[in-house]
């Protein structure tokens, strides 16, 4: 493994396979499908000077139509039915489960990020950050619970001491009872407190870092497939 450089720290970053290289520009933000007037409406409201491609999929990206129940009926991916018992009850297909799942994560990053820039603004944007983590077995931990080690590889990454960063648990950005639950979860988020283990599933203490202060050193581990 490479040696420390002085004034910057390392972290470990999942990424999919064959998506970075060394010195790669982590701020580069030519893949941002939003138009020139979308951006600048970032900027006047949320305050974002550009976005990273988790940040441009969870705000447009490919087939960005928030599907709720009637939207998934009216898109022919789930049916309406009854039980024998007369229940009534909705059937979701396979892909229309992952539309519906697409469509929560991205309302519970705007909601996430509309509280970060009202009450914690000086932190990093999750729109506009690169995720990692403070060691590998958090790094090989989050690649085996939520990606895969066939299609994902472990970087090394170096960031300015000096830059902005946040420390936060991920699993707080869920389905919860209720509208004050999730305002709740998303102070808690950005508080840096962490939730309450969740059975099988390892903490995820993420750390968000500014993609103009990141340097990509080393792969770490390779995919497997």
């Amino acid at each position: 493994m490479g040696q420390y450089v002085l004034g910057m720290a390392d972290y470990f970053h999942v990424a999919p396979k064959g998506a970075l290289t060394v010195g790669d520009d982590l701020s580069d933000q030519s893949h941002v499908k939003l138009s020139e007037l979308q951006i600048a409406g970032l900027e006047e409201l949320l305050g974002l000077e550009g976005v990273t491609r988790w940040g441009d999929a969870m705000l447009l990206g490919e087939g960005a139509t928030l599907i709720g129940t009637r939207g998934a009926v009216d898109l022919g991916f789930a049916t309406r039915a009854e039980n024998d018992s007369g229940e009534k009850l909705l059937v979701v297909g396979e892909e229309g489960q992952e539309k519906m799942n697409v469509s929560v994560n991205r309302v519970l990053e705007l909601v996430f990020e509309l509280f970060r820039g009202l009450i914690f603004p000086e932190k990093p944007s999750r729109l506009n950050c690169v995720f990692a983590y403070l060691d590998l077995t958090q790094a090989q931990d989050y690649r085996a619970a939520r990606r895969s080690p066939e299609t994902h590889e472990i970087w090394r990454i170096q960031a300015s001491d000096s830059a902005a960063t946040h420390e936060g648990d991920s699993t707080w950005l869920s389905i919860v009872p209720s509208n004050i639950a999730l305002l709740m979860a998303a102070n808690f988020y950005w508080s840096g407190s962490p939730r309450k283990p969740t059975p099988g599933l390892p903490a995820d203490q993420e750390v968000l870092l500014d993609p103009d202060r990141v340097e990509v050193v080393e792969m770490v581990t390779g995919a497997e497939g």
